[in-house]
């Protein structure tokens, strides 16, 4: 006998824009390390906005193929409160520009959001960056974050 446990899906949506600057070092055997940082603005599904500071370390095998990407990006909302996320991308995400992200830290409202797990993808246009990321957050978060902007 099975059963199906009914439950709600709810998204936290991010878009961001901004700049970076890259760093490079090229070894011997053209293989390279990238470091960059990452600025930006953000929105959310939930009316929250503000900026985000990233790091990011890449490294890049002889054939310019991206092996690993680790990165964590501090945001701060509209309200001052604070929340970062690891960024990794591995296997097949590296070459599509996504990867998988989860909330790690936060104060105020994105204290209950820490341990959600997201979805993104980047794109580059000269030294701008646009990106999307596509959290799931249970029920409670989703409650939690509608009675902060209505």
């Amino acid at each position: 006998m099975t059963s199906k446990i009914h439950c709600k899906e709810f998204d936290l949506k991010f878009n961001l824009s901004g700049s970076y600057k890259k760093n490079e070092m090229i070894f011997l055997d053209k293989s390279k390390i990238s470091h960059n940082v990452y600025e930006s603005e953000w929105t959310d599904n939930y009316g929250n906005y503000g900026t985000s500071y990233c790091l990011t370390s890449i490294k890049y095998n002889n054939k310019a193929i991206i092996i690993e990407l680790d990165s964590y990006c501090k945001l701060n909302d509209q309200a001052g409160n604070k929340f970062t996320l690891h960024n990794s991308r591995k296997g097949n995400e590296l070459s599509a520009g996504s990867g998988k992200a989860l909330f790690i830290e936060g104060q105020g409202k994105w204290k209950k959001i820490i341990g959600a797990t997201c979805v993104y993808s980047i794109r580059y246009l000269d030294d701008r960056t646009f990106s999307i990321r596509k959290c799931s957050i249970n029920e409670d978060m989703h409650k939690h974050l509608s009675k902060y902007n209505n």
